[in-house]
């Protein structure tokens, strides 16, 4: 967390700040919140089964028209009876796949009644051979139950879900679990699109080439157990996505936000350019800060602690976390503070700030040799790659390893990471004894790092002035420091809680960072 003093500088260098472009927020649900209603329903309703009169008035017959075998299209008719009037009345379809998913839904719509007709139909085709249940509810205009309805039937055939699910893992099962876990996420992304009416949710869409989130985690799960790999479904109020075990640990990945396409039904690209890997492997901390992937109340997801097998950590590739702005020269999107951190660790030091109180995400402190600048980190993507450094002290495509110096302040953190592409200036270790440094002592000097030692009392005119000195750590002692002490040395950083260092860092315009 950055002191009083550096929020000071943070407004006075309000002229240099830069802005991070906002990431593309993944598809969410609007569906979903009804749909778990008429779930739990059903649910319900397959309990009780129940005669007739138990369902309610009007009266619903259901009937299938067509070939049943799996890859045709049937049409499903609903005829009502019992109404004076249909007015303002919504029938709810809900199609189950009764053997892959028991207590989902495949298929949901909603269709506004009138006393024009008393026959309500869809047509479904039924990509895969199975056992299924259809199930009809009607509302009145005020959104009440009235009375509902079910029938179950077999569509036979060769085509199945089982047989699709085997040659895909046929195709993408590799050495590693990792590698294995990462070609089936990205066999459905690239294989997949998003249906934009919000009608598909099953597991079928591995067939049928599109549906919602609930279709993508659903085909993860049989495609990741079907490859012997631990998987489980997580599902936040408007959203779902995947918890996985890689190596024995746990970590979260959601396959439908890092598809970005069209979102239009029937007119989607399976293949869209933007695929990602954002998503592929985060732990709980992180994705549960993601709008969308706060678990749902009472849903059951494994602790997710590591990020050793994050797709971006387990590569290297960390430059290109979080890509959402195009560069022409290197042709591909690209982040704009990845591509800061990589200037900035290739010229020694980089800070990251976070706090919840703040009303960012973040800020991001790097220096070049212009000064110090500031990035704001307006969304959760921005705080990933660093925190995700900070956790694992990686080391990094361009050199390594980085040092890392975190430390967790209430709310919030802080942490450091000191550069590797150049020559390592070192640190000036002075003796601990040490109560005067006389002026120009240590003018000029090749140290990066100076430790003010507990005696020391006094610092004379231009003891460090004209050095490669950026960081000074101080102890609790009051010292007594020459205004031209620390001339020209740039890209300064006080790490102190001494509130006269804190004074002389505010006066002279230095970043001041809790020790």
């Amino acid at each position: 967390m950055l002191k009083k003093t550096a929020a000071v500088f943070i407004l006075a260098a309000a002229f240099v700040f830069l802005f991070c472009a906002a990431a593309s927020a993944g598809p969410t649900n609007p569906k979903r919140p009804e749909m778990l209603k008429m779930q739990k329903f059903v649910q319900q309703a397959k309990q009780k089964r129940g005669s007739k009169a138990d369902r309610g008035e009007p009266l619903i017959g259901i009937s299938l028209s067509g070939d049943l075998t799996s890859g045709n299209t049937v049409q499903i008719t609903a005829t009502v009876s019992g109404l004076e009037s249909m007015d303002g009345y919504t029938l709810v379809w809900w199609l189950q796949d009764a053997d892959r998913d028991p207590s989902g839904c495949n298929y949901y719509q909603d269709a506004s009644m009138n006393s024009a007709t008393n026959e309500y139909s869809i047509e479904y085709t039924f990509y895969s051979a199975g056992n299924y249940s259809c199930f009809i509810n009607i509302y009145d205009a005020s959104d009440e139950f009235v009375a509902w309805e079910y029938a179950d039937f077999t569509i036979s055939g060769d085509q199945t879900i089982e047989k699709k699910v085997a040659s895909v893992v046929s195709e993408c099962q590799a050495s590693s679990e990792w590698q294995t876990a990462l070609n089936l996420y990205d066999w459905l992304t690239h294989h997949l699109y998003y249906d934009g009416s919000y009608s598909f949710y099953g597991p079928d869409a591995i067939l049928r080439g599109y549906g919602v989130c609930d279709s993508y985690s659903k085909c993860y799960v049989l495609l990741c157990r079907a490859a012997g790999i631990a998987v489980e479904r997580t599902t936040s109020y408007d959203h779902a996505w995947n918890t996985l075990m890689i190596d024995g640990k746990w970590y979260q990945a959601d396959p439908t936000w890092d598809d970005p396409n069209s979102w239009m039904p029937g007119e989607g690209s399976a293949v869209s350019g933007w695929e990602g890997h954002d998503f592929f492997c985060l732990n709980s901390d992180i994705m549960q800060s993601i709008d969308s992937h706060e678990l749902e109340s009472g849903v059951h997801a494994s602790e997710c602690t590591s990020l050793d097998a994050n797709y971006y950590i387990y590569t290297g590739q960390w430059r290109n976390w979080g890509g959402y702005e195009y560069d022409d020269e290197i042709g591909r999107y690209v982040c704009p503070i990845t591509e800061i951190i990589a200037a900035v660790f290739n010229q020694g030091t980089a800070i990251w700030n976070y706090n919840s109180d703040t009303g960012f995400d973040g800020w991001f402190v790097y220096e070049n040799d212009s000064g110090t600048h500031i990035m704001y980190a307006d969304n959760t993507y921005r705080k990933l790659l660093v925190y995700a450094i900070s956790q694992n002290g990686v080391t990094l495509e361009n050199g390594g390893p980085a040092t890392v110096v975190a430390s967790l302040i209430n709310d919030g953190f802080n942490f450091r990471l000191t550069g590797w592409n150049i020559p390592d200036a070192g640190v000036l270790a002075l003796p601990s004894e040490t109560e005067t440094i006389e002026e120009y002592a240590f003018q000029g000097v090749d140290a990066s790092i100076v430790t003010i030692p507990p005696m020391l009392n006094a610092v004379g005119a231009k003891a460090f002035a004209d050095s490669s000195v950026r960081t000074v750590y101080f102890s609790d002692q009051d010292v007594q420091l020459d205004d031209s002490a620390f001339d020209n040395c740039g890209r300064l950083i006080f790490v102190t809680d001494n509130q006269k260092a804190i004074e002389y860092a505010d006066d002279h315009g230095y970043l001041v960072l809790a020790p």
